[in-house]
């Protein structure tokens, strides 16, 4: 099988390369990984600059319209030249660009074959939907004072992401800006289809929405507490350990 690899924001394809490494050790070497990096340099990631000598970037360094369109027109083209792929492998941000593809494609195109076969998402957020009328409810958003976490309330009337929403980005939006919503499961109907494995932390409120995404009968979960977990040693923590997820 052949897979298309999608790092995380402040990372590259070598450092995703490394945290896959001991996984892809216990597969076959008929499989092939194509490694695919943003096309926006951004700092690294915290942690990350000590280990790999740079440079980094990200697919989207805010959640514009824009910048997520132009992040799926990358993976088409990618797949134009490289592949076709079997699989895809998102860590982090690149999970969640992953599966707003997969979201964008079930909803605006149903009938038309996916362009993977199956995905592994590690450490996903919430997806983004840039094709999101204006005029449709956000969700009401607080930030947890002690993790500093986005935490979703209920659904409020308004046109404008919260400016909580955007917390994490690199960059400000700015005039001209067009802001994505995410999708949340209490709001969007439209499944992922194709069967997924999902390696996440230690369940919470935070994680849980972006997995109410997927056909539950298509949806495997790994969740990583420095246990042995289905023969996978997984890194210890919940988030963004850099340490090899095995």
């Amino acid at each position: 099988m052949k897979f298309l690899c999608l790092h995380g924001m402040g990372t590259n394809s070598e450092v995703l390369e490394a945290q896959l490494a001991p996984i892809r050790a216990y597969m076959s070497p008929v499989h092939e990984f194509f490694f695919l990096d943003g096309q926006i340099e951004c700092k690294a990631a915290d942690g990350v600059a000590a280990i790999f000598p740079g440079s980094f970037s990200c697919y989207y360094s805010k959640p514009t319209t824009q910048q997520l369109q132009a992040a799926f027109k990358l993976i088409a083209e990618t797949i134009l030249l490289d592949g076709p792929f079997d699989g895809l492998i998102g860590f982090s941000q690149g999970a969640a660009l992953g599966a707003s593809l997969l979201l964008h494609l079930a909803k605006t195109a149903p009938s038309a074959m996916p362009p993977f076969k199956l995905a592994i998402f590690i450490c996903a957020s919430l997806p983004f939907d840039f094709c999101t009328p204006h005029n449709s409810p956000s969700y009401e958003t607080s930030i947890c004072m002690v993790t500093g976490r986005v935490l979703v309330r209920d659904w409020a009337p308004g046109d404008a992401v919260d400016e909580e929403e955007a917390n994490g980005y690199l960059e400000p939006l700015v005039d001209g800006d067009v802001a994505a919503r995410r999708y949340h499961p209490a709001r969007e109907k439209t499944r992922i289809q194709v069967p997924t494995l999902n390696i996440r932390g230690s369940p919470s409120a935070h994680n849980r929405p972006a997995f109410e995404h997927f056909d539950r009968h298509a949806l495997t979960f790994l969740t990583h507490r420095a246990c042995c977990c289905s023969s996978l040693w997984l890194a210890a923590g919940w988030g963004h350990d850099y340490s090899p997820i095995i």
